[in-house]
C-alpha cells in the first residue's frame, strides 16, 4: 500500500511539473541570419521543480514535428531555447540549448508550437496568424508579456524592441522579457480649432507580470512646433492591468500656428527616452 501511494505522489509531481512549461518567446522572422540558422522558441518552466523533456514531443497542426532525444533539464523558473540550429556563430549569436534542424520552421505567417509531453498530453499551444492579432515584426522576437496570462492570446505578446542579442536582432532567448506597456490613444480629432481643446483617451496596459513605474509626456511636432505639452512623471501600473480610459484635454491656445501636427503619448523616462508609443495625426485650423 505504501509503495502504490508512493508511485502515485511521484506520478502526480511529475504531472503538475510538466504542466508548467510555458512557451513564451518566438523568432519566427530574423533579420540579422537567414530564417534557416536564427529561428528559435523559448520554454519557461514556471514550477518549483526542474522538469526534464527527454522524450517530449513539439508538433505543429500540419507535418512538422520533433521528438526531443535526450535529457533536457529545464530549471524552475528558468527557461531552454529551441533553434533551428546550434552554432551561435551562423544563427545570430543565440545560445541553444536544443537544435531542430530541419524537423520545423516557424512561419513567419501563421503557424503553431505545441509541447506534448512523453504520453502525448499535450501541455502548451501558441497558434500565432501573422499579425491580425499577434504581433508580426521581423528581427525582433514576439515575447509573452506574462507567463500567467494566456499565452494563446495575441494581446498578451508583444514585439521585443529593447534588448538586442547577437548580431543585432531584437530579443531576450534564453532570459526574462523585456517589460512592456501597450500605449492605445483613442478617439481622437482629425482636426482642431485654435483657441480650443484637442480631446482623445489614452489607455496605459502593462502586460508584464510585476508592477512598472515609468514617466508619461505628451509630444507635439509640427513644421515650427517640436516640444513637450504634457508631462506626468512616476506613473505606476500594477502587473497585468490597464489603466482605463483616461481622458485628455490639450488646450490649442489661439497662438498656434495653423498646419498638421503629429501627437505623440510616450511612456518611458523623461525627457525624451520613450520606450512604448502611441499617438495620431491632426489639422490645427
Amino acid at each position: 500500500m505504501r509503495n502504490f501511494a508512493t508511485i502515485t505522489a511521484c506520478m502526480l509531481v511529475a504531472g503538475t511539473a510538466g504542466a508548467d512549461l510555458v512557451i513564451t518567446e518566438i523568432m519566427q522572422n530574423p533579420a540579422a541570419v537567414t530564417d534557416s540558422n536564427g529561428e528559435y522558441f523559448e520554454v519557461y518552466n514556471s514550477g518549483a521543480s526542474a522538469v526534464d523533456m527527454d522524450g517530449y514531443t513539439i508538433v505543429d497542426n500540419d507535418s512538422d514535428d520533433f521528438v526531443v532525444s535526450g535529457t533536457l533539464l529545464v530549471p524552475a523558473g528558468g527557461y531552454v531555447v529551441f533553434g533551428k540550429s546550434a552554432n551561435d556563430t551562423t544563427n545570430g549569436g543565440v545560445a541553444v540549448d536544443y537544435e531542430f534542424g530541419s524537423s520545423m520552421a516557424l512561419a513567419n505567417g501563421g503557424d503553431e508550437i505545441v509541447i506534448m509531453d512523453a504520453d502525448s498530453l499535450e501541455l502548451d499551444r501558441v497558434e500565432w496568424d501573422g499579425g491580425p492579432l499577434f504581433p508580426d515584426p521581423t528581427g525582433a522576437s514576439m515575447s509573452l508579456g506574462c507567463y500567467l496570462a494566456d499565452n494563446n492570446d495575441g494581446a498578451n505578446w508583444f514585439e521585443s524592441m529593447l534588448t538586442s542579442y547577437g548580431d543585432g536582432d531584437f530579443g531576450t532567448p534564453g532570459a526574462d522579457n523585456e517589460d512592456a506597456i501597450v500605449v492605445t490613444v483613442s478617439d481622437y480629432p482629425d482636426s482642431v480649432s485654435v483657441g480650443t481643446n484637442a480631446t482623445f483617451n489614452v489607455t496605459l496596459e502593462n502586460i508584464t507580470c510585476g508592477a512598472l513605474t515609468n514617466d508619461a509626456w505628451i509630444h507635439a511636432t509640427g513644421d515650427v512646433v517640436d516640444q513637450t505639452v504634457k508631462t506626468q512623471p512616476g506613473v505606476t501600473l500594477p502587473g497585468m492591468t490597464s489603466s482605463g480610459l483616461v481622458p485628455i484635454s490639450l488646450p490649442v491656445p489661439p497662438s498656434t500656428p495653423l498646419g498638421v501636427y503629429d501627437v505623440d503619448l510616450n511612456v518611458g523616462t523623461l525627457p525624451s527616452d520613450a520606450a512604448w508609443t502611441d499617438g495620431f495625426s491632426a489639422t490645427v485650423y
